[in-house]
């Protein structure tokens, strides 16, 4: 999965358990940002999928995130990190759930059909982020930005 089908992911995870939203997008984005930049910028990773999308380190990033986050942030922390991670199964996504304890697995081509559907996420992401961070035009909860005018 991708970009946007991540956040939409993250998103609905925070709305559904009430959790806080940036910590659950920060959660969603920590494996790719660690692991992606690791192997692609730093070029110190075997894979774009390895040591942040293991069980051991998301198991380190919770605990600490723990002590340093409140309750409803933690909570949105831990569902995005593990929604991506879940996530990254779609359409036969391998993710290296021991890592750095086991070989990284070797990237699957797409075909067209296969692309086509791995890329559903992003078209149907898009829009349900768009929606997400929308204003609700039926909540009469006055805006705090217009409180100082």
């Amino acid at each position: 999965m991708l970009f946007f089908g991540h956040i939409a992911t993250s998103l609905l995870l925070a709305d559904a358990t009430r959790s806080d939203r940036a910590a659950a997008v920060v959660g969603n984005l920590a494996p790719d940002v660690i692991d992606k930049t690791g192997a692609w910028v730093l070029r110190v990773m075997p894979a774009a999928r390895w040591i942040a999308h293991g069980l051991p380190f998301f198991a380190l990033a919770s605990l600490l995130a723990f002590f340093v986050l409140d309750g409803r942030r933690w909570r949105g922390f831990v569902l995005g990190y593990g929604g991506h991670l879940v996530c990254d199964l779609w359409a036969g996504g391998r993710v290296p759930w021991l890592a750095p304890f086991q070989k990284p697995q070797p990237k699957r081509r797409r075909n067209k059909r296969g692309l086509l559907f791995y890329l559903l996420p992003e078209f149907l992401g898009l829009p349900l982020i768009w929606r997400r961070l929308r204003p609700d035009p039926l909540d009469s909860t006055p805006d705090p930005a217009a409180r100082g005018r």
